[in-house]
């Protein structure tokens, strides 16, 4: 009955007769202890003596009041009452400092509390399996003997960091083993009226790893970048000697193309790979000639309708043959667009305004002043002054403005085409 109601309610206190008929009042008094600490058990007896009040205490009475004097038992209620609510809380919080320090043991983070003098005074399961010591060989001992990536002098910056601004940050890296880095990210913190510090850390180990790896990966995706990107303009460059071969009268015309509409993008401020689509667009720009004759190519006089016909199909053509080569820019509608006019008077489409490419209105007014400067078998070189003559009258209508100026800038500005 007793164990049952002991476990049925919540009580405080419990007052116990110790001449219980049937019952003996110190097996009652050993019953509540065993079965509910927290109960203040308080003695109640018509007489009892020294021996027996031993005996109460002992079996874990708190107290004891004689019958004929029960104005002491209120009193010794009351302290009961108080004595039993400050076990409780003691209990509680004991109850959440043992569930807090199992949580701290077997947290996923390094934790440590260190002594001013370098001294660790706790270290968690993680803590452990980082520095691969068990925990008798971590406490008691500095941090520099189990962290030797830490050495002394480290750790007293560390500390005065910690003293200064509350708390101090850092990486912790040290090799286990071949190729096995542990690295974690590291925070210690002064604890607020103490000498200790609270120290915990990430293991960022896999993290890190990975990282490296990411660069590794990214280094070599470089290297092989710049190596396509030399074999692209190998390519390139033997693509655009392949059509000297067949029309040796414009031998470099390409290049000096290329030359002359890459210095005006970057006057207008074209960057990274929209200028080197320009460059290439110029390198390439009249591959498609590998489709005409070199006799028409190479024709000194007039040609007929027919031949010009021909001629006005190389955009076409080099547009078909570049287009299989993969650019980072659209340099196989550059290549089509080339011979355009901004009023539609070009071809072989006839395209007119913001329908031209911005890199082909470059490179329209770049190659009219590359042919108008040089030899041709037809006539003599008609020198720089007249092509910009030419691209000047035909600024805003044949050719773009803007492309235009940039040629009169970068001409201006001590351009020269290059051997």
């Amino acid at each position: 009955g007793l164990r049952q109601a002991l476990h049925d309610g919540d009580w405080q206190v419990a007052l116990v007769d110790y001449n219980l008929p049937g019952y003996s009042g110190l097996e009652a008094l050993r019953l509540i202890a065993d079965e509910a600490p927290d109960v203040q058990a308080i003695t109640v007896s018509g007489s009892i003596d020294e021996e027996t009040a031993v005996a109460s205490i002992s079996a874990g009475a708190v107290d004891y009041v004689l019958k004929d004097n029960l104005t002491r038992l209120a009193p010794a209620v009351r302290r009961a009452v108080e004595a039993s609510g400050l076990l409780r809380a003691h209990r509680r919080t004991a109850e959440a400092a043992r569930l807090a320090l199992y949580a701290v043991d077997h947290a996923s983070l390094l934790v440590l509390t260190v002594a001013a003098d370098g001294t660790l005074l706790y270290a968690n399961d993680e803590a452990c399996r980082i520095f691969a010591r068990p925990r008798d060989a971590v406490v008691g001992r500095p941090v520099w003997e189990v962290a030797p990536a830490v050495p002394e002098g480290r750790f007293r910056q560390l500390a005065a960091e910690v003293g200064e601004r509350g708390r101090a940050e850092f990486t912790y890296e040290r090799e286990r083993g071949p190729g096995d880095l542990v690295c974690l990210d590291v925070t210690a913190e002064g604890v607020p009226g103490s000498d200790v510090f609270l120290v915990y850390g990430r293991d960022v180990s896999e993290r890190r790893a990975a990282q490296r790896r990411l660069e590794a990966t990214l280094a070599e995706l470089g290297e092989t970048a710049r190596r396509l990107q030399r074999t692209l303009e190998g390519a390139v460059g033997a693509l655009s000697r392949v059509v000297e071969t067949r029309d040796p009268y414009t031998a470099g015309h390409q290049r000096r193309v290329a030359q002359l509409a890459t210095a005006m993008a970057v006057h207008l401020g074209y960057r990274g790979e929209r200028l080197e689509g320009v460059r290439m667009a110029g390198l390439l720009h009249d591959l498609g000639k590998l489709t005409v004759p070199a006799e028409i190519l190479a024709k000194p006089g007039r040609l007929t309708e027919a031949e010009f016909n021909l001629i006005r199909q190389h955009p076409l053509a080099g547009y078909e043959i570049v287009r299989a080569i993969e650019f980072t820019r659209p340099v196989a509608e550059m290549v089509l667009q080339h011979h355009e006019r901004c009023d539609g008077s070009g071809y072989p489409r006839g395209l007119r305004g913001e329908e031209l490419l911005p890199e082909a209105r470059l490179l329209a007014v770049a190659d009219v002043v590359e042919a108008m400067s040089s030899h041709r078998p037809y006539r003599e070189a008609l020198g720089v002054p007249a092509a910009l003559a030419e691209v000047r009258a035909g600024a805003g209508t044949r050719y773009d403005a803007e492309a235009a100026a940039a040629c009169e800038a970068v001409v201006a500005a001590g351009f020269t085409f290059g051997d």
